[in-house]
Parts: structure tokens; sequence; C-alpha cells
């Protein structure tokens, strides 16, 4: 959309506002206090009028980013800091995202994955805007943990906005719990892998992180796992005994196919995923358009040995968004399958 350089009074001196208090996205929860002095019918006339002229571009209801003075064409917006001004408090960025953030994972998904609290309802779970996905999931307050504050620059260079990350150590964590939401249970061994050895991952920290997760099946296998890396037996001895005895030993992988799987008594783990395959990153394809309508089409490759499966199906494709059809599927050992979701900006 091609934008409207000419502005009347009201508008102008709204966009100055916005910029001397340096918000490059305008959220009507988060910040119609600072604007006390416009009455509410002359701001949605503003919001709508700006909106209409590119000085403003619409994410969902209520949010708007705020395009700078300079900004050409293919100017974007820092995805993070596009989900800290949809994000309810408390929040934090996990999974996926995080790792990517933290140089643990050599990938840059297009997906951005927002904890939130379980008793916080949003009116929409998934956004897409500017070729990223936003993905909001609910967590119990518990796990809001090993999260920190990060300072980020908006991408016209005034504005400043505190973002709230997950630690690469509660990263890891997170995806353990649910594969879904990080690429797989191969890119979480390749992260793991790739943390340890450059530096990016503290082993005390995340065994300490790893005690206090509510969810005890991420202790089982994060300590496979380790236990597999060649780690110190203090570290394994510290994590054997938090680690979920009772009950149906846990699957290493959700997702990855049951067939074969053999039970690891040292970790009371299904081991469904073989440790010393190569890893196959999931792909993110890059949006497309379809009927004038932005679309994301997300999924995950996983290969699994060639001996689960007859010669003619080599490729499972599960979408890490949770297609839970496609998932029970897989879960009962059933034959590869293919499932997409398609988010349009427009449903």
């Amino acid at each position: 959309m091609k934008r409207v350089l000419s502005t009347g009074p009201a508008e102008s001196r709204f966009l100055t506002d916005l910029e001397q208090l340096e918000i490059p996205v305008f959220s009507l929860k988060r910040h119609r206090t600072l604007l006390d002095d416009i009455a509410d019918p002359d701001l949605y006339d503003l919001l709508t009028e700006l909106e209409n002229k590119g000085w403003l571009l619409r994410v969902e209801q209520g949010t708007y980013v705020v395009v700078p003075r300079a900004a050409r064409r293919t100017w974007h917006e820092h995805p993070f800091i596009i989900a800290a001004a949809m994000a309810p408090d408390p929040y934090y960025i996990s999974y996926w995202s995080a790792l990517s953030f933290h140089n643990v994972t050599a990938q840059m998904p297009r997906i951005v994955v927002v904890v939130i609290p379980v008793d916080h309802r949003r009116r929409r779970s998934q956004v897409t805007f500017q070729g990223y996905h936003y993905q909001f999931v609910s967590r119990s307050e518990t796990t809001f943990f090993g999260v920190r504050s990060h300072d980020m620059t908006g991408l016209n260079g005034a504005a400043h906005v505190e973002v709230m990350i997950a630690d690469p150590e509660k990263a890891i964590l997170d995806s353990l719990d649910d594969e879904r939401l990080a690429g797989g249970i191969a890119e979480i061994m390749e992260s793991l892998r790739r943390g340890l050895a450059n530096g990016s991952l503290s082993l005390p920290h995340l065994v300490d992180d790893a005690l206090r997760y509510p969810n005890r099946a991420v202790i089982n296998r994060l300590g496979y796992l380790l236990s597999r890396s060649g780690a110190d037996k203090d570290v394994l001895d510290a994590l054997r005994g938090r680690m979920r005895r009772t009950g149906y030993p846990p699957y290493l992988s959700r997702v990855a196919p049951r067939i074969e799987a053999h039970r690891d008594p040292e970790w009371n783990v299904m081991v469904n995923v073989s440790n010393d395959s190569t890893p196959h990153p999931a792909e993110i394809r890059p949006p497309d358009r379809e009927q004038g309508m932005e679309r994301q089409d997300l999924y995950t490759t996983i290969r699994p040995k060639e001996a689960e499966w007859d010669a003619a199906l080599r490729v499972l494709v599960v979408d890490p968004l949770c297609n839970d059809n496609a998932l029970a599927l897989v879960e009962k050992g059933r034959r590869p399958i293919v499932s997409r979701v398609t988010d349009y900006t427009g449903r």
C-alpha cells in the first residue's frame, strides 16, 4: 500500500507523541492511558485514518505497527517487538524462537512462540503478520522462570522495548516438553549439542532449571540425551533423583513413529528416535500470496529409519502447531501422512 505523506495536525501530533514515547507498536490495551488527552471516538478516528494513509499497519484488532517516517517499501519491524505488544503480562518468548535468538540453533524459523498464563484468554491464539506466524501457547505459571528482559531497538532506530525471552537453557526444556513448537526432537538434539559445544548453554544452569521444571518427563528426556553425550556422573545423578519413575514411560519424541520403540531402563524413557541419526531440521516456507491474502505454510520434516516404513513412504510431515488428528495417527504407529496448516491473515 502506498503511503499518503500528508497528515492533519491531530494525526501529526499523534505520530510525534508515539515517537517521543518510543512506541514502535501501538496497543490500545497497553498504551491507552499514555494518551488520555484524546477522547475514545477521536482516537479511533485517528487510528482508522492513519491506517488508511499507510502510517499504521494493523497487526490485529487494537494493535498497530507504527511505520517510521524514513521507511521504505520492504521495511519490517522486529517480530519480537510485535509479539511483546500483542502479549499480555506476564509472557515470555521461548521454544524455537528463543533458541534461534540465542544462536543455539542454526535455523531461522519464521514462527514466534509466546508463552502466556493458562488463565489468560486471547481472542486469537495465532496471528500472521509480515511473513511471521505468532503462536500463543498457554502454560502454568510454574513454568515462568528462567526468563529475562532484553532491550531491543525498534527498526526505526528510535524506540527501545523490553522483551521477555527465555534463557537458552529454559528454551531447551520448554522444547523437550513440546517438540512441535521447536522443530522436532532432531532439531532439539542438534541444538543441545551445538549449545554445549559453543558455550551458549550452561550445563549447571540447564540442570538447575530442569530440577524446577514441573513436567518431570522433561528430566527423563534430558537425562537420556545428556547421558549419550558423555555428561559427568554428578550431573546425571542430580537429574536421576528428580526424574519421573511412575506411570507409563514418556516417549523421547511425541511425534516420531512408536513402532519398535524400546524402553531405556536407566532413564525410564521410550526411545523412538535414533540418537546418532543425522538431524533433519524443520523447514518453514516463506509466505506466498493467494487470492490477495498472505499465507504461511508451516511444517516439520522427519525422516524415520527405512526399516520402519515401506520403501514407498519415506517422509513424515507433521504440523508443528499440533494438528491433533495427524498426531494421533502417528502416535498409533500408522503410516506416514502429510498434514499442513494454512493460516490466512483475514481469518
